[in-house]
């Protein structure tokens, strides 16, 4: 997950939650955090998730 998202330009959780978003409007993420600095991270724009589900 990290390799991925270090070709992506962002962390493996900005990644996993845009992965989720992409699944449609069905799925709502929920993140959670201890930490402001992830917060801002998690609020911050997705990463570009071309991969087409299938």
């Amino acid at each position: 997950m990290k390799e991925l998202a270090d070709q992506k330009q962002c962390t493996p959780g900005q990644l996993a939650l845009a992965w989720l978003l992409a699944q449609g409007e069905h799925i709502v993420p929920i993140p959670g955090t201890k930490k402001r600095e992830r917060l801002a991270e998690n609020l911050g724009p997705p990463p570009s998730y071309s991969q087409k589900r299938t």
